[in-house]
């Protein structure tokens, strides 16, 4: 498959675009001329060509990719699920370029973040100088106080969470295509009466080296680790020392709540996906992304498999929901996210809805409410449930778990939830949620020493990858959603975990199988560990319910 480039020779000129020091121009199809709504406003942005000296003091222009990276940033960001702008290929007569579908919703305005932080103390506005490098002001600190309290983009999947919480993410996918150019013009709020919202990501033209001389292209792919190093925030105070990574490491850290969930996403993709989308713009003027095999044909996207793995490296992030179970109710209750971030070390966050409830107490060494909990090491409260590496039994419990000998203390309490008889806390993996909404998660079953001795001696038979099924017990006396796991013979194995029922619940196309099946010898919380896999609509946890305390 080829993107299609749209002829927009016979369209309408609305405006010219002030913006910026290249063509561009606001179009419309004719048909749509006296409509009232701005639904199909497009920007057309010509075709870009450098200046390249030669010797002897001559000039030699070639075309720029900033038309094709547009259209690629465009589909790498659905595959996201990032807000971002609508970007077509596109001619008008002899003229190449390409087209950005308006971002601003009908009734809505739009303010760039340049003019937004021109009230900050010491912020340096663009004026003429748009590529000012580690621009006064233009840091994490101001955005998120400018974006507190707003929402994500109107009409988006994102609509429910804090602005900033997106704006994390559009700083993650700069790293990830290597976009340099998020200077405060490249990002703007929406305003409507009182009501403020980030807009979507636009105007992505400057990744993936889409300048780059072909001298510079040839360099790069004889070294892209160093090509990857020098991705530098440039446009963003002390800019020209942080890399893109590190940008949006700390500002993912900085957000807090649903803000991890690009991380996640990124730490989900295969090759596969975006090799797709980059084999479906033409390659004429974009051949430096591309490997060359021994026919010339494009093997392999060199430089975007760099980047991936560059931000893949340094941003897997990995969130337990940690939960207490009522000892009146026998009911789980939420309380708050613990999260390995990796070189940023552990942090916790409680639930907004738990910290106002009336129950609420504070877990032991876990006393603030306000912002997250951060720390270089694993919180005690939660390393006092690893099995210590020198323990002589360790071996055994890795096996148990599936998990090899030198599994570190955060992959020990995703899968064994962290149980313990001394309290009531477990923890819960947050399902990893691909863009297009399919969900994967791997569980302990729970309630094995109720079930039957005939159903216990079936577990020890189970084998690996054997098909299982999800059963509801509307008339549980203890939960009413209860999900009971059976075997093909529909005999009962144990109980889906009660903090996930509410996630369980929403998956459409669920299969369960299982992963691993234990002896009595473990005891009765790790015979039975399953892996669950299905389709959501959402994503539960980005809804608000779900938003933590920031900082």
């Amino acid at each position: 498959m080829t993107y299609e480039v749209w002829d927009v020779s016979s369209w309408a000129v609305l405006a010219d675009n002030p913006g910026g020091a290249d063509d561009k121009d606001w179009l419309i199809p004719r048909e749509e001329v006296r409509s009232t709504s701005r639904e199909q406003w497009w920007l057309f942005k010509h075709v870009k060509h450098g200046i390249l000296k030669v010797k002897g003091g001559g000039q030699m222009r070639y075309r720029r990719a900033d038309d094709k990276v547009e259209r690629i940033a465009c589909e790498l960001a659905r595959l996201l699920g990032l807000p971002a702008a609508t970007v077509e290929l596109a001619k008008s007569g002899d003229v190449e370029g390409c087209l950005s579908k308006y971002v601003i919703p009908d009734g809505w305005s739009m303010y760039s973040g340049d003019s937004l932080l021109a009230d900050f103390d010491g912020y340096v506005p663009c004026g003429s100088n748009r590529k000012m490098r580690d621009r006064p002001g233009h840091n994490l600190t101001n955005i998120a106080a400018l974006q507190d309290g707003c929402g994500g983009p109107p009409g988006s999947a994102c609509e429910q969470w804090g602005a900033f919480e997106v704006f994390a993410g559009y700083l993650v996918f700069d790293a990830w295509i290597a976009n340099t150019d998020r200077h405060a013009v490249n990002w703007a709020m929406l305003e409507q009466e009182r009501a403020r919202r980030l807009a979507a990501s636009f105007d992505h033209g400057s990744a993936l080296g889409s300048g780059s001389t072909p001298a510079n292209t040839a360099a790069a792919l004889d070294d892209v680790a160093s090509w990857c190093a020098n991705g530098m925030a440039s446009r963003f105070e002390n800019g020209s020392s942080t890399t893109l990574v590190e940008l949006a490491i700390n500002a993912v850290a900085l957000a807090g709540g649903q803000a991890s969930l690009w991380l996640s996403r990124i730490s989900a993709l295969e090759p596969s996906q975006w090799q797709a989308i980059l084999r479906a713009v033409p390659v004429s003027g974009l051949a430096y992304l591309y490997g060359q095999g021994a026919h010339g044909e494009p093997e392999e996207a060199v430089l975007m498999n760099a980047t991936t793995t560059a931000v893949q490296a340094r941003t897997a992030t990995c969130r337990l929901l940690v939960t207490q179970r009522d000892p009146e109710t026998l009911t789980y209750r939420p309380l708050g996210f613990l999260a390995d971030e990796a070189e940023q070390g552990y942090s916790f966050s409680y639930l907004r809805s738990t910290v106002q409830a009336p129950w609420f107490v504070a877990l032991p060494g876990l006393s603030r409410t306000d912002g997250p909990s951060r720390s270089a090491s694993l919180f005690p409260l939660f390393a006092e449930r690893v099995i210590s590496p020198r323990r002589p039994d360790r071996p055994q419990t890795m096996q148990a778990l599936g998990l090899p000998l030198e599994a570190g203390p955060f992959e020990v309490l995703r899968r064994s939830a962290g149980r313990r008889v001394e309290d009531q806390i477990e923890l819960v993996p947050v399902p990893d949620v691909s863009a297009d909404g399919w969900a994967e998660l791997d569980f302990l079953v729970h309630g094995v020493r109720y079930l039957t001795q005939e159903a216990q001696d079936r577990i020890s038979a189970l084998a690996v990858g054997e098909r299982l099924n999800l059963r509801p017990e509307p008339r549980n006396i203890v939960n009413a959603r209860a999900l009971l796991v059976t075997d093909s013979g529909e005999l009962p194995v144990g109980y889906v975990p009660d903090p996930l029922l509410e996630f369980v619940h929403e998956m459409t196309n669920v299969e369960a199988s299982v992963l691993r099946a234990n002896g009595p010898q473990v005891g009765f919380h790790m015979r039975l560990l399953v892996r669950l896999e299905g389709r959501l609509q959402s994503d539960p946890f980005a809804r608000s319910e779900w938003v933590t305390v920031s900082e």
